[in-house]
């Protein structure tokens, strides 16, 4: 069950929002320090063939990765968190590579 540690985002069509493109996550076989990158292409076929992905809330608890819709342009699909309220995205809340 990978952890999503890191994600690197791009401007949307319009500019005025982010997207995230690629996904960092942890795996247990790596050190630490390292974590694979994929692109949110990859995420789409692995959430779909059941792979669960999530993030590590300031508080300590999980949400899981979702599919959604952007709240800003309606992309669909997009990232968001189970954790997610309104127009609260906390994968932009990751640090960024």
């Amino acid at each position: 069950m990978p952890q999503v540690t890191t994600v690197h985002t791009q401007a949307s069509d319009d500019g005025t929002h982010e997207h995230v493109e690629l996904v960092g996550y942890y795996a247990v076989h790596l050190p630490p320090d390292e974590s694979i990158t994929i692109p949110i292409e990859r995420l789409i076929h692995k959430t779909w063939l059941g792979e669960r992905f999530w993030i590590t809330l300031p508080d300590g608890t999980e949400a899981d990765v979702i599919e959604g819709k952007c709240p800003d342009c309606g992309l669909d699909p997009y990232f968001r968190t189970s954790a997610d309220t309104g127009d609260e995205q906390k994968l932009l809340s990751l640090p960024r590579y």
